[in-house]
């Protein structure tokens, strides 16, 4: 039976995001651009309402704990710069859509692995 951790619908509208962008970027339905960036924005905000969360509720008496959030939360954000600058809306096509989706599958990688890290620090 899985926990309740009070991060949960900050993912869950993260990874909701995620979803929403997999699905405009793949069938890029009239008007997906516009809707992307917004979706973009969403995502961010949700991740970084879920790292303040976790921020406030983390093991502060352990310097380890505490550092490997801090690493974590930066490699996302980092690594979500750079793919957004990267791959700005308006390249996104169906002639680059194979390096554009192995940018994504890093940085989805990434989002897994802080969110587990809250979950389990949490």
């Amino acid at each position: 039976m899985s926990r309740y951790h009070s991060i949960d619908p900050y993912v869950k509208k993260a990874e909701d995001a995620q979803r929403l962008l997999r699905t405009l970027s793949t069938e890029m339905p009239e008007g997906w651009k516009k809707d992307y960036a917004g979706v973009r924005n969403e995502y961010r905000q949700a991740m970084e309402d879920a790292a303040r969360q976790a921020a406030l509720e983390i093991n502060q008496t352990d310097p380890e704990v505490i550092e490997q959030f801090k690493k974590l939360r930066d490699d996302l954000f980092s690594s979500l710069s750079n793919h957004q600058a990267r791959w700005p809306v308006l390249l996104l096509s169906e002639q680059r859509s194979v390096e554009y989706r192995q940018s994504v599958q890093a940085f989805e990688a990434k989002h897994s692995e802080f969110v587990r890290f809250m979950r389990q620090s949490t």
